[in-house]
């Protein structure tokens, strides 16, 4: 966070927050890309969590050293 000046951080959040407000009040608070109904997901077992946490351990054990490397 060197290159993040908290002079301009602060005036930034302002700026959003009327600008979001600003927007709203014209075209509403509705979400933008309409109401998508996005289906619920269920756990089916315990081993889909386990299945899951041994992709995630891979991807970070791929993905980690190649950042890191600089």
């Amino acid at each position: 966070m060197r290159d993040l000046e908290i002079e301009v951080f602060i005036p930034a959040i302002i700026a959003s927050t009327i600008g979001y407000t600003v927007y709203g009040f014209f075209f509403g608070f509705t979400p933008i890309f309409g109401n998508l109904q996005i289906p619920r997901y269920n756990l089916l077992s315990s081993s889909s969590i386990m299945r899951y946490s041994v992709y995630a351990q891979a991807l970070q054990a791929s993905v980690m050293p190649v950042l890191f490397t600089v």
